[in-house]
């Protein structure tokens, strides 16, 4: 009878939950990276135009390209995760919890104040590049010229992705992590959430949006406060966008700082109030293991699909970087 030690298994286990899980984040960098191409030949196809003609009119139609990229997201954001899930032999109703939450709203106050600190370092990141003479590029979602662009632009742009990329990374790859421990899969899955956002200028800020989303999940035991913080951040980022155009000139930065310092207030106000009561939120129970924490993360980290998602990521940003758009 072939017999393995209880040590390697658990490095098999590691090996082969970051691996699958890489691989469903692996699709969903290469689905986003020939999605311009994809939606140029649909766009050929629905409007009847030519490649030339197609080209020109698509960034432009802004209604078209954020309707097919919520289509590519939800294709994206599901099916390569529910296989992933699948092949780990998870039962879905094991991983989402959608249960009534507790402890609310110290933790959703705690994700803005986490979400300001990821903030502040993109716009850190963005400063030195620029002393580089670099110009990171971020999604252009167009501006709201009325209220039924806003409405569309925050259907597309901030319910969607609060209820799919929760669903994925929270949901999923979160879950299906944290008998690993809570740091791990916190690590791991908020590592691999940003790198989906594919520039400079996201990585940072969804880095830590991303732990400041998984705290708020694992400490209120439901997927909703989470839904609820990606939401509102989407959100008022695209509200920030439509009232730009009356903001007295001079003075655009001070609705971005304002939002800033509400943030950071109530991530403290949400880490007293939480600490009163159970403790320090950073706080993760043991779990059985013969490896620490820091080699249960390398071990996730370095499997062969969640290493070619970083490299990719790596190269595309760095064509954003440089702007070669024809490449893309």
């Amino acid at each position: 009878m072939y017999y393995t030690d209880p040590k390697t298994m658990e490095k098999q286990d590691l090996f082969r939950h970051g691996n699958m899980l890489g691989f469903a984040v692996f699709l969903n960098i290469i689905v986003q990276f020939s999605s311009s191409t994809l939606l140029l030949y649909l766009y050929m196809v629905i409007r009847n135009k030519s490649f030339s003609e197609a080209g020109k009119a698509l960034m432009t139609d802004i209604p078209f390209l954020l309707t097919m990229n919520v289509v590519l997201t939800l294709i994206v954001l599901t099916l390569p995760f529910l296989l992933s899930a699948f092949i780990l032999n998870y039962k879905l109703n094991h991983l989402i919890s959608l249960k009534r939450p507790v402890n609310t709203l110290p933790l959703i106050f705690i994700a803005f104040g986490i979400i300001a600190v990821g903030d502040l370092l993109t716009r850190l990141t963005s400063f030195l590049f620029s002393l580089i003479h670099l110009t990171p590029t971020g999604p252009d979602f167009g501006t709201p010229k009325d209220l039924s662009g806003l409405l569309f632009l925050l259907l597309t742009g901030a319910v969607a992705p609060a209820i799919l990329e929760e669903f994925a990374f929270r949901g999923v790859i979160l879950n299906a992590l944290k008998k690993f421990g809570d740091w791990p899969a916190i690590l791991i899955s908020s590592g691999l959430f940003a790198m989906v956002h594919g520039n400079f200028v996201q990585i940072p800020f969804a880095f830590f949006a991303g732990i400041g989303l998984s705290l708020c999940y694992l400490r209120t035991k439901s997927i909703w406060p989470g839904v609820l913080v990606h939401f509102i951040n989407n959100a008022l980022s695209f509200i920030l966008l439509y009232c730009y155009p009356s903001i007295p000139k001079g003075y655009e930065f001070l609705p971005d700082v304002g939002l800033l310092v509400l943030f950071g207030a109530l991530g403290l106000t949400g880490f007293v109030l939480y600490y009163k009561k159970h403790g320090n939120v950073l706080t993760a129970e043991p779990v059985p293991s013969f490896f620490s924490t820091a080699r249960r993360t390398l071990y996730l980290f370095r499997t062969p699909f969640i290493l070619i998602s970083v490299i990719v990521f790596f190269l595309l940003a760095v064509l954003a970087l440089f702007s070669f758009e024809g490449m893309l």
